[in-house]
């Protein structure tokens, strides 16, 4: 989970399987005609999407506060040699990384900062709303 990629594919299909396990524990049906960001805010969670973003975040934020000479420092700062195959290149852990900061507006200087990291790269989890 932390450091591979998540295809829309794979997006689209865990939501409605995650819909249907709020639902179940609501016990509200589909003939209720509820929005799935009711159902969701009832639960107090963000959708499986976001979960599996702060989890890739934090994971990064994790590797970049090791020193160079850890393993999964190292292997972030890595190049491969070699040709790649044909077609469009598979998109790779670090251009999810990307996209997360830009969408969530942060910077990757703040990660030396974990308290404002963690709280930038958090998403609702449904242990804390309810202890």
């Amino acid at each position: 989970m932390k450091c591979w990629t998540v295809t829309k594919n794979e997006e689209a299909l865990r939501r409605p399987t995650e819909m249907r396990m709020l639902r179940h524990i609501l016990q509200v049906s589909l003939k209720d005609i509820i929005r799935n960001e009711v159902i969701r805010s009832r639960c107090g969670i963000k959708n499986k999407v976001e979960k599996v973003q702060e989890a890739r975040l934090r994971w990064f934020g994790h590797v970049l506060r090791r020193q160079d000479e850890e393993p999964c420092r190292m292997a972030w700062t890595l190049s491969v040699e070699g040709d790649r195959g044909r077609g469009r290149a598979h998109q790779s852990w670090s251009d999810d990384i990307k996209e997360d900061l830009e969408e969530k507006e942060i910077a990757k200087r703040d990660v030396v900062d974990r308290f404002r990291w963690r709280s930038a790269t958090k998403a609702a989890d449904p242990r804390t709303v309810w202890d």
